[in-house]
């Protein structure tokens, strides 16, 4: 799979694709480059490095090789990628060592490697081509000198209430327009309602994520979370035997999992999610939804919190305390999804990130996801702070 939009691109691991990086605004030439880079966050260790030169008609092919993902940590999903253009470069030894100008076209974005689950990587050179346009500033020359300051001219008669003008009906003379202070009242409040449509939008926000137990991070905004989920995990204290049972215990076991959100210091927030029939996990080679940081795939239930669903993977009625977790035949055909209660919903949607870090741990030993903002500057910081040791050596 190989899929490229606005903010975000997906591809399989160890798959191939091509990206046409599309400028407008100014078409780039052959003394301009493009570099392509793919970090991972929050470190901004750079994975993915690549350099083009912008056809004639200044449109830049960006080519990716199955060995450009098939490597990468299986830790690691989500990656953050960054497009910058650097204009009349100068090189010496196929090295470039200066350039007029450098621009940033547009924040960076999510770059997400799939697993293949067994799949082998399409070939399909029409599926795995995509295109994405970016925003490259027109040039200006240098300012000129000001002009002379020119006489003030005669002031005008006042005007009537224009079309648009809001009308109070509280004011003294019912259908005139409305003062300033209430003008700026009712701006403020239409501004308010606004912002708090695009935050629950999600619009044009950068977004990273984390996995594993605990998880943390070091370039997060103060903001709620964009998404949290609890993964099952199921354990057995000895090896099972015919002879020999051994039973499994799953997280959750207890009737609930907690899960805190803190800053590594004082600050600390807590949701209790309710599991009467616990959280299990079952090792699996291929097609988990869930990978531990040692790169071990789990089928496994999960408490999915941004889409208010506990997703049931695992058939505990179904498990043998003669047999090892991965010899268990309980992993269910269908998941079964049950909505979540209004006070968890209302809990974790009360959750927020701490500026810039933020720690979050689960009891039991079950598995986490984080999805959170990030802060758009300290990440354009590493990066920039990445592509500048990039073009120095």
């Amino acid at each position: 799979m190989f899929d490229a939009r606005k903010g975000q691109i997906t591809i399989t691991r160890g798959d191939t694709g091509l990206l046409a990086i599309v400028p407008t605004g100014y078409v780039p030439t052959s003394q301009d480059r493009m570099f392509f880079m793919v970090a991972e966050m929050p470190d901004g260790r750079i994975v993915i490095n690549k350099t083009v030169t912008p056809d004639d008609d200044g449109v830049c092919k960006l080519m990716f090789s199955g060995t450009d993902t098939e490597n990468l940590s299986k830790r690691h999903r989500e990656y953050t990628y960054a497009i910058r253009f650097a204009l009349d470069v100068t090189e010496s030894n196929g090295k470039i060592t200066g350039y007029r100008e450098m621009i940033t076209p547009e924040p960076p974005g999510c770059f997400v490697v799939l697993e293949a689950n067994g799949c082998p990587a399409c070939t399909c050179e029409i599926q795995n081509v995509g295109s994405m346009e970016v925003k490259l500033e027109s040039f200006r020359g240098p300012k000129g000198d000001r002009g002379e300051k020119g006489d003030k001219g005669d002031t005008g008669a006042k005007g009537e209430p224009g079309k648009d003008a809001v009308i109070d009906a509280t004011l003294t003379r019912e259908g005139a327009a409305a003062d300033a202070a209430a003008t700026g009242k009712r701006l403020e409040e239409i501004e308010k309602a606004v912002a708090e449509k695009a935050d629950k939008a999600r619009q044009n926000i950068l977004i990273g994520t984390e996995t594993g137990n605990p998880v943390s991070t070091s370039d997060a905004f103060s903001a709620p979370l964009c998404g949290l989920t609890v993964y099952g995990k199921s354990t057995q204290d000895g090896t099972p035997s015919p002879d020999n049972p051994v039973p499994i215990v799953s997280a959750g076991d207890g009737g609930t999992i907690t899960v805190t959100v803190g800053d590594g210091a004082d600050g600390q927030q807590t949701i209790a999610l309710q599991t009467p029939n616990g959280l299990r996990g079952i090792p699996v080679a291929s097609g988990g939804n869930y990978t531990d940081p040692q790169g071990q795939q789990w089928v496994c239930d999960e408490v999915d919190l941004e889409r208010g669903v506990k997703v049931q993977r695992v058939d505990k009625t179904s498990f043998d305390n003669t047999k090892t977790l991965a010899e268990q035949n309980a992993i269910l055909a269908t998941p079964v999804e049950t909505p979540l209660t209004p006070a968890e919903i209302a809990a974790y949607k009360a959750l927020t990130t701490y500026a810039p870090n933020t720690v979050v741990q689960a009891a039991d030993g079950a598995g986490l996801k984080l999805d959170y903002q990030r802060d758009v500057n300290i990440a354009i910081e590493n990066l920039e702070d990445a592509i500048a040791s990039m073009t120095t050596t």
